[in-house]
């Protein structure tokens, strides 16, 4: 069996995977900001998530009390090899598809955003779906795709790290195809590009 992962803990977790499995970061204080479309809202209709609401809007939800909490929690330890404690906050905004997922973590010491780059690229080097940038991603970049953008800076004493996927491809559709090709001894693009 396999469990695909929900949108929002995909996001969240590639921004701070490289940085949870290098020790680099404090693990009792993740905040991570998400920001998703009118598709995230789930299959049951609600007043909230209907378009004359969700026009001109942003609006937070599940407030301290998101189903993903605990999965993003649950995972970032696995990678990290200790306990993690992560502050979520899903928020609606007034487009179609994708998550932008801002995450903010303490450093256990200094580094700079060159360093990150390093660390990302590396990290990420044999996973065909996830690219780097050299600036923040946005959701229109990976409308569609079964890809996750990220980038990764050093801000204020604070690491930085975005990404952007579209939550009904990378976020469920797609990261199935993916996880089943790779369940099958298929090449993970297949069906993908």
């Amino acid at each position: 069996m396999v469990a695909n992962p929900g949108c929002y803990p995909t996001g969240a977790l590639l921004a701070i995977a490289p940085l949870l499995a290098e020790g680099l970061i404090e693990t009792d204080s993740i905040i991570v900001n998400a920001v998703t479309g009118a598709s995230g809202a789930g299959k049951n209709p609600s007043s909230k998530f209907h378009f004359p609401n969700m026009n001109e809007n942003l609006f937070a939800y599940g407030i301290g009390t998101h189903r993903h909490m605990p999965e993003m929690e649950q995972i970032a330890s696995q990678i990290a090899g200790a306990d993690v404690q992560i502050l979520f906050q899903p928020h609606a905004g007034p487009f179609d598809r994708g998550i932008l997922s801002t995450v903010y973590c303490r450093p256990k010491s200094k580094v700079d955003s060159k360093q990150l780059a390093k660390l990302y690229e590396d990290f990420y080097a044999e996973e065909p779906f996830v690219q780097i940038r050299k600036d923040a991603p946005g959701v229109k970049d990976v409308a569609g795709t079964n890809y996750c953008h990220l980038f990764a800076t050093y801000v204020k004493g604070k690491i930085v790290s975005f990404s952007a996927i579209d939550n009904l491809v990378k976020g469920a559709s797609g990261q199935a195809i993916q996880n089943m090709n790779i369940v099958f001894g298929l090449e993970e693009t297949m069906g993908l590009l």
